[in-house]
């Protein structure tokens, strides 16, 4: 029906039939159609979506912000850590300890290599191919030998000094334990008379130092001849003056 107010509409309530004139609209009425309703809810999921990353993106270039800021600070980082480096690095080796390494060629061909955990290098020489069983005067045949080392002893560097280690078996002496009385006595005799007589073929004294192991260093087994031969020996090491000892066990070595 149509009114001079507008549309008239029927609407049945509780049985009864009434008339709504005028101007109203379904959705004033309280009628609003399902994709009207629909079209709504999606605006308003919009709005809060947009809202959502906006704040994202301000989160993103505050990250972006404090990983550019991290990576400063870590490059700084590294290259204070490059400098330390650099200044704590150890120092180029002297020219001695060069000299030690071009010394290794030529004792090898006088005895056994030793290379010491401090740097140290020399040789080892078999006591029975220098002293006579329970001697300790210097063999004839082992003087051409000691000839030799005691140039290399005498072209050492200033910076070197050259310790003779006398080493023995672990056999307790009974015929020369009067002249010795025990293993380091002996140890110290022997290594006492290859530094007499590198003196003697021209090596300086004050770049020799006598040491004596005794049966403490053992290179090979005490049960056998030949392991037993093997730990009866002389060793000439030479050191770099600054290391402030060769210990036991890296001189055995």
């Amino acid at each position: 029906m149509k009114s001079r107010t507008g549309w008239c509409a029927l609407v049945v309530c509780g049985g009864a039939l009434l008339a709504v004139t005028g101007c109203q609209t379904l959705r004033e009425m309280g009628f609003e159609s399902r994709a009207s309703r629909l079209a709504r809810k999606l605006q308003q999921t919009n709005k809060e979506l947009a809202s959502r990353n906006e704040e994202l993106q301000t989160r993103l270039v505050s990250t972006v912000t404090e990983q550019k800021t991290m990576q400063g600070k870590i490059t700084r980082l590294e290259t204070d850590l490059v400098r330390e480096k650099t200044r704590t690095a150890t120092p180029p080796r002297p020219a001695a300890d060069t000299r030690l390494e071009k010394l290794a060629k030529t004792l090898g061909a006088l005895g056994t290599p030793i290379v010491t955990p401090e740097g140290a290098r020399g040789i080892r020489i078999n006591g029975d191919f220098l002293f006579r069983s329970g001697k300790t005067d210097v063999r004839s045949e082992a003087k051409a030998t000691l000839a030799k080392l005691a140039a290399i002893v005498k072209n050492a560097d200033a910076g070197v000094i050259i310790f003779v280690d006398g080493h023995t078996d672990a056999d307790p002496l009974r015929v020369t334990k009067k002249l010795y009385g025990d293993n380091y006595g002996l140890g110290a005799a022997r290594a006492n008379a290859v530094a007499r007589e590198l003196i003697k073929l021209g090596a300086p004294r004050e770049r020799l130092v006598t040491r004596s192991f005794g049966q403490d260093v053992p290179i090979a087994g005490n049960k056998t001849k030949e392991g037993k031969k093997k730990n009866r020996r002389v060793e000439i090491v030479f050191a770099l003056a600054n290391v402030a000892r060769v210990t036991r066990t890296s001189a055995g070595h």
